[in-house]
């Protein structure tokens, strides 16, 4: 058979859907309430990429919406009726082929609930207006000084901001960060400083530019102490340049086995650092200029960023 011409919109609605005192044919009227019903579903898919709201409480200003992620989506609605008369079996039919969707996949955010309850003592006072019991008679312009210095003595009802900026659950680990060092206090009663590792690294690189001719031949002279710590890891990585000039750090951590990583405070000893250019934040075999040699184009960063 052929598959029917109706398209469908599907949303994955975050609870369960009981409507007292309806037949199961009738739409659910409460559910629809709670994204703005077709209207807000609309509105939502008439821009590319917008979200879905739905708000639990569609009548209370100070609910916080839930947000449904649209999605491409790639089933069929099927409808299951059941025979009546003396068959007992079922029937099923395809009403709609569904290509788009809004799920819910976030948690809600922290509702706040005003005590609808207590009243001014001032029927008044303007603070009245902040215990709206409709939407439209919020005002989102009241002035609030006004309120306090009206009624010193009643709770004024301020919508609160959203609580949460993720709705995400995240996995939080707290560590030291380590692009920073410690470093102790060099007189008394100094507290200590938190350094940068990779400032610390780069006083001692060859840093070159995409337009400076030549490119460095040696690294930048240290103390002999220093260089005696840097001998064995210096020695391990000239190896691995020889085999590839050219490096990126990310591609060093992602192709040398773990147990060598520890190898890389070594690499200003061995190579240089071009800060511009199609090699920018690349370490380069000292020596060696990859603007000369035209197989390292393979080898060139390509930057791209997206903006949030």
């Amino acid at each position: 058979g052929q598959l029917p011409a109706r398209r469908m919109v599907v949303v994955e609605f975050p609870g369960f859907v009981r409507e007292e005192g309806q037949s199961a044919h009738e739409p659910p009227k409460k559910a629809l309430e709670t994204f703005g019903g077709a209207e807000g579903l609309g509105k939502a898919l008439s821009v590319s990429g917008t979200m879905l709201p739905l708000k639990l409480r569609p009548h209370d200003p100070l609910s916080h919406p839930m947000f449904g992620d649209y999605s491409l989506n790639n089933g069929l609605l099927l409808k299951v009726t059941k025979n009546r008369g003396g068959d007992p079996g079922f029937s099923s039919e395809i009403v709609a082929v569904v290509k788009s969707g809004y799920k819910f996949d976030g948690m809600a955010d922290f509702q706040y609930l005003y005590p609808r309850t207590s009243k001014p003592s001032n029927p008044s006072s303007s603070v009245d207006h902040a215990h709206p019991t409709r939407e439209e008679d919020f005002d989102n312009y009241a002035d609030v000084d006004k309120m306090i210095d009206d009624g010193p003595d009643e709770g004024v009802q301020i919508i609160p901001p959203i609580f949460s900026k993720m709705d995400q659950v995240q996995d939080y680990a707290f560590k030291q960060a380590p692009a920073f060092s410690r470093l102790r206090p060099q007189q008394p009663g100094e507290p200590p400083r938190a350094v940068r590792r990779s400032r610390q690294q780069r006083k001692s690189s060859r840093l070159v530019k995409w337009g400076d001719w030549p490119v460095p031949s040696s690294p930048v002279p240290i103390p002999p102490s220093k260089e005696a710590g840097c001998a064995s890891s210096a020695t391990f990585l000239k190896a691995v340049f020889a085999s590839r000039p050219v490096w990126s750090s990310r591609a060093l951590r992602g192709c040398l086995p773990a147990r060598h990583l520890h190898h890389l405070h070594a690499l200003h000893r061995v190579a240089f650092m071009f800060i511009s250019g199609p090699f920018r934040s690349c370490w380069v075999r000292f020596g060696f200029d990859p603007r000369e040699h035209p197989e390292c184009r393979l080898l060139q960063v390509h930057d791209l960023r997206v903006s949030s």
